[in-house]
């Protein structure tokens, strides 16, 4: 059963995340301009972005990401379903070092103390997302900020609801504690990109982005060493990958008119 409600989850999030990107910003632009020609009788063209370079690496690294880690999730699903055929190993998330880990370790991961991984993770995010305002052509510092920290959560609430679905109390608990913690380092891998933008007067814009690129690296592999020594199945870290790079879909997005 909670095989089940796993996979519809995550075929409802990989549906949203292909249409999210059905339509281009180009395409919307052109829908728009067409309005604005009828209704006005003239022509309105907003000028291109010179530069796309930053845009281009991070879409194009998003869809290689997406389809690598598809066809990974997919290999892991079919070999864990023949190991537990093989084997009669019980349900994921069940298994004997799974179990073992929960009588030791799990006292050290309690609800408060993951809440405040992810408000630690917060504060040391907030100075990168402010300091993107000093790149930013065509956005205010509020609008700016608040795209910043709340598209970021995304990617938290999304692994934290499929596992609250599919994973036993106890180990929800200790995979919700090792997100507190990879939040809170990801944030930290943030900063030289916030120090540079804060203190350079025209940072280039690809510094960021590969910032960005670094610390996701950090997250990926920190998060998949931390949870596979509990016991938890590889394909959570897999799809925490995935998700993530929704993420920076939804954000390139919401974004596309800042720069």
């Amino acid at each position: 059963m909670n095989r089940t409600r796993g996979f519809l989850f995550w075929l409802s999030i990989l549906l949203l995340s292909t249409s999210a990107a059905a339509e281009p910003p180009s395409v919307l632009r052109r829908e728009v301009n067409q309005t604005f020609e009828e209704r006005y009788g003239f022509k309105y063209e907003r000028p291109e972005p010179e530069d796309k370079t930053l845009e281009n690496v991070l879409r194009g690294t998003s869809i290689l990401v997406k389809a690598t880690l598809l066809i990974i999730f997919l290999t892991t699903a079919w070999r864990m379903r023949a190991l537990q055929k093989s084997r009669q190993l019980p349900e994921v998330g069940h298994e004997p070092a799974a179990i073992d880990a929960l009588t030791t370790i799990s006292s050290g991961y309690s609800y408060p103390a993951t809440a405040g991984w992810f408000i630690a993770g917060a504060v040391v995010t907030a100075p990168f997302s402010g300091s993107l305002f000093m790149l930013a052509e065509n956005a205010e510092l509020g609008e700016v900020f608040f795209v910043g920290m709340l598209i970021p959560s995304f990617t938290w609430v999304v692994q934290m609801t499929a596992s609250a679905i599919c994973m036993p109390s106890q180990l929800r608990r200790i995979y919700w504690g090792e997100l507190g913690r990879v939040c809170l380092l990801g944030s930290v891998a943030l900063l030289p990109a916030a120090i540079i933008n804060l203190c350079w007067t025209h940072a280039p814009l690809w510094v960021s982005g590969v910032n960005v690129l670094i610390s996701v690296a950090i997250m990926g592999a920190a998060l998949y060493r931390r949870t596979t020594r509990h016991g938890i199945a590889p394909g959570w870290p897999i799809s925490w990958l995935f998700t993530i790079t929704v993420n920076m879909d939804l954000f390139m997005w919401a974004s596309r008119r800042w720069w």
